[in-house]
């Protein structure tokens, strides 16, 4: 029996019998068919099992697996049957690799909708302040008299503010119900993006609270639908230069002027 071991490839080394013992189970993949076939017949044929350990260097759970899954089949069913193993943790290998991106693509997007919020979240969280109320510089007041003018005064405004004081168009904010509405006409200055609708109505109404013409549009990013909060429409872009720089002395992160 030694002698065929020696014949499928093994070498006889001596003293391993209590090594090979404690030795975890063996990756099958180092052996090939015959060679697995040929320990197998031989613990069958009466070879001391501490011999054949020793002769071929497995623990023994590895000859007591072969024995329970290969024993009694033929070169070809042995064959086939460890194709269709690999094949089947090749698989499982892909499988776990796409769940892996996948997962990595959703935190990704997650991060970025978080960062996106960030910012304005933090200054819808706080009370709303009124508008400052102060002499402004005379550039300022230049350029508000001219937006203004060329605005069309809206129906049923309130009384006009003192001299010197210039407050934010008084348009009516939209209701809650309308609150998502197509792209104006005029300026805009961009608050923020979100992609939660009750966040983006909590921002509006802050906003109306203040006194400033907010409106929500909405945009398709990557499949995500976004709310965008802005303030206006505003008549020219001094008008919406003037009223972005007003909402980040108001807490308003980092607005922006668009169309």
């Amino acid at each position: 029996m030694r002698r065929l071991l020696r014949q499928s490839g093994f070498a006889w080394v001596s003293g391993l019998a209590s090594a090979a013992a404690t030795r975890p189970a063996v990756d099958d993949d180092r052996f090939t068919d015959e060679e697995i076939l040929t320990v197998v017949r031989a613990g069958e044929g009466g070879m001391k099992l501490a011999d054949l350990c020793e002769a071929t260097g497995i623990p023994v759970s590895t000859y007591y697996r072969w024995k329970a899954r290969y024993g009694g089949l033929t070169p070809q069913q042995l064959r086939s049957g460890r194709q269709r193993a690999r094949q089947r943790k090749r698989r499982l290998t892909l499988v776990a690799c796409a769940v892996g991106v996948a997962t990595a693509a959703v935190g990704g997007l997650m991060m970025t909708r978080q960062t996106d919020a960030a910012p304005f979240v933090a200054a819808v969280a706080r009370t709303a302040r009124p508008p400052a109320v102060g002499p402004t510089s005379a550039t300022a007041n230049v350029a508000a008299a001219t937006a203004v003018a060329a605005t069309p005064p809206a129906p049923a405004a309130p009384a006009a503010p003192p001299a010197g004081i210039t407050v934010p168009s008084t348009a009516p904010a939209a209701t809650p119900e309308a609150a998502v509405a197509a792209d104006p006409t005029g300026y805009s200055v961009q608050i923020a993006a979100l992609p939660d609708l009750l966040q983006a109505r909590t921002a509006l109404e802050q906003l109306a609270a203040a006194g400033y013409p907010a409106h929500i549009t909405t945009r398709t990013v990557n499949g995500v639908e976004m709310y965008r909060v802005r303030v206006g429409p505003l008549a020219t872009r001094a008008l919406a230069e003037l009223t972005a720089t007003r909402l980040r002395g108001d807490g308003y992160g980092a607005p922006w002027v668009t169309r």
